[in-house]
């Protein structure tokens, strides 16, 4: 094969790799707003107990109008919005993992325990997924992981650990744990709830030591 063809041939695999890298990190930007988008909306109707319906919306309309909200805020981000923000433009991709799903499970074990021991109303787990948003926005876009001195691949094991621990919790609870603390010990409203607490606590802590381990 003569070298204009090879050299033809490797322009043409870097495009396409240059191409396959701009989409992935417009589509985690895509995700990322939409995730934002969608709790934004949430919180608000149940913090303010107005459905879409109640103002004779149709549901899907608003629905519709959260992507055109989101599928907005990309295109500008795409169209020289990241420099307008003074924002990394190559951070979409690790913003929409970590926004979506990183962030969210890294520490869902702390907020379990919190929601069992206190309560949680429901437009609280959407403040909290909006938050997720807000820090995965700094982490990816404003240099947040140079300055923590963290990869998005630390968060992918914290997601992982996460993950695998709410499978072991539900083999374990449904095998072994109702029924000991129903013959042990007094199954009380109280003792119930604190003993989860207490579990999911250490489950936040083992997703911090093997997911945050530098």
């Amino acid at each position: 094969m003569s070298q204009p063809v090879t050299r033809t041939i490797r322009t043409l695999q870097t495009t396409a790799r240059s191409i396959c890298v701009e989409i992935g990190r417009a589509l985690g930007t895509l995700a990322g707003t939409t995730w934002f988008s969608v709790n934004a909306l949430m919180a608000g109707t149940r913090l303010s107990g107005v459905e879409p319906t109640d103002a004779g919306l149709p549901e899907e309309s608003a629905w519709l109008f959260v992507f055109a909200v989101a599928a907005g805020a990309t295109i500008w981000l795409e169209q020289r919005g990241y420099e307008r923000i003074r924002a990394d433009t190559t951070g979409g991709g690790a913003f929409g993992l970590l926004s979506v799903f990183y962030l969210p499970f890294a520490f869902l074990p702390a907020g379990y325990a919190l929601a069992v021991s206190v309560g949680w109303p429901p437009a609280f787990v959407n403040m909290y997924l909006l938050g997720c948003v807000l820090v995965a926005g700094w982490l990816a876009f404003y240099g947040g992981l140079d300055r923590l001195g963290l990869e998005v691949t630390h968060f992918g094991r914290a997601f992982v650990t996460v993950l695998g621990l709410m499978v072991a919790a539900v083999v374990v609870d449904a095998l072994f744990v109702s029924t000991l603390i129903e013959t042990v010990v007094d199954r009380t409203w109280i003792t119930e709830r604190a003993t989860r607490a207490t579990l999911a606590l250490a489950g936040q802590g083992i997703t911090l030591l093997l997911g945050y381990k530098v």
